[in-house]
């Protein structure tokens, strides 16, 4: 068949997929994050899809589950370790670049009625999970922050760092407006949050350093290309 026909079928099936795995109307989509189950058809089509970050669709269809169904976000995540790993490649910067559109995706404010019904513990491994999990931080380490030789892996390891955080606050913003929660569960709740940062987070002094050593790197091409523009006008 013609490419138009191909394209015609592909988006015919996205569509379906679609409203199939995302439409609570269809009794297959359920709130999953006070249960021990998850939404198990969801998640095996996301095991098998391969590196979701470079296929448009598959991205698109990921994006739009993970929307209905936030109790399989830990599952996306992981799956973006290997393509995290980082390199100077167009795949790592689109595997960076989706996992930022994948952190964004939900709106804390969503949360609310859910987190609501949760005890504390539970509260915090899910903005864990939602916001700044582990398996993205292994790979927004020192090697990326410092002694990756590229400007740009530096500067989108920073802003996926710095995505993560505020996701993280804005997360936490909504646990504070819980009226049924007692301020000594809030309290634990950011401790547990807190205690999460330090043992994965990057150290102040590699960001600070990382941050250093973009300035200058920018600073020294921006000389360079001065010095160059004075020469063509001698």
């Amino acid at each position: 068949g013609s490419e138009e026909e191909t394209t015609s079928v592909v988006n015919i099936a996205h569509q379906f997929l679609l409203l199939l795995l995302t439409s609570k109307k269809h009794g297959i989509v359920f709130k999953a994050l006070s249960e021990k189950r998850q939404n198990v058809r969801q998640l095996q089509v996301i095991k098998m899809f391969g590196s979701v970050w470079n296929q448009e669709h598959q991205s698109m269809l990921v994006i739009e589950i993970i929307k209905s169904c936030p109790d399989l976000m830990q599952n996306v995540l992981n799956r973006l370790v290997m393509g995290l790993q980082p390199k100077l490649t167009t795949n790592w910067f689109m595997c960076a670049n989706f996992t930022r559109e994948l952190l964004s995706t939900l709106e804390p404010s969503t949360m609310f009625a859910s987190f609501s019904m949760l005890e504390p513990k539970k509260i915090s491994t899910n903005i864990i999970k939602l916001s700044i999990s582990q398996f993205i931080l292994q790979n927004l380490n020192e090697r990326a922050l410092i002694q990756q030789d590229s400007l740009e892996v530096r500067e989108t390891s920073v802003q996926l760092l710095h995505l993560m955080l505020s996701r993280c606050c804005k997360y936490l913003d909504e646990v504070r407006k819980i009226s049924t929660m007692k301020d000594f569960e809030k309290h634990r709740i950011k401790f547990d949050i807190i205690n999460h940062i330090f043992t994965f987070y990057p150290k102040i002094d590699i960001i600070l350093n990382s941050l250093y050593r973009s300035i200058n790197l920018s600073t020294r091409k921006k000389s360079e290309e001065n010095d160059k523009l004075v020469k063509s006008q001698l």
